[in-house]
């Protein structure tokens, strides 16, 4: 009889939906949730690691600064360096990094020395995110004159961070240098 084959079949499929199916795709659905809930306390994590280690550059640039430049200002300018060093080896562009870090740009005029660290910076951080290499950076922040020395080595110390360093001026300073700060500059680069 069909009807009671057709009874029996959609008993059956009910039972296997009810004891099997059901329980599977609960726990299917459980897992699903249990895994979204897994990445994003593991978005957490890298989160707070992130601020950990930006902190730790905050406070490097801080203790680095004071014995020379003891004041908010320099500190401050000292800081944002660093936040630029660190997200530019993140791999942060350079819209984002101006984003993340607030900087607006602006281009000073220097009529003689510059003596301020916001004379400073804003030229060394203008000279930095309007060119596009290394060597531009540099020729761009001499270029204004003042305290070019100061100025190049702060441009330098973001521009290599930031565009990477052209494997001849490495040669050339390996030459140069001692092989005690060739091991310093090992060390630092294969963290």
């Amino acid at each position: 009889n069909i009807q009671e084959i057709t009874k029996v079949m959609f008993g059956r499929d009910k039972k296997i939906q009810e004891l099997v199916i059901n329980p599977k795709d609960k726990l299917i659905e459980k897992l699903h949730e249990e895994n979204c809930s897994l990445h994003h306390e593991l978005y957490k994590q890298c989160r707070l690691v992130d601020k950990a280690e930006k902190y730790e550059k905050e406070k490097q640039s801080i203790l680095a600064t004071i014995p020379s430049h003891n004041s908010k200002e320099a500190i401050d300018c000292a800081t944002l360096i660093a936040k630029v060093i660190f997200l530019s080896r993140k791999g942060y562009q350079k819209d984002a990094i101006l984003r993340e870090l607030d900087i607006k740009l602006c281009e000073k005029k220097i009529n003689e020395f510059n003596y301020t660290c916001s004379d400073t910076i804003d030229i060394c951080l203008y000279s930095l995110f309007t060119t596009n290499s290394f060597e531009e950076a540099i020729k761009k922040v001499i270029s204004y004159g003042g305290d070019t020395d100061t100025n190049a080595c702060i441009v330098g110390g973001m521009a290599e961070a930031l565009y990477g360093l052209n494997e001849k001026y490495i040669e050339q300073v390996n030459k140069k240098i001692t092989e005690e700060f060739k091991k310093v500059l090992k060390k630092v680069y294969n963290q």
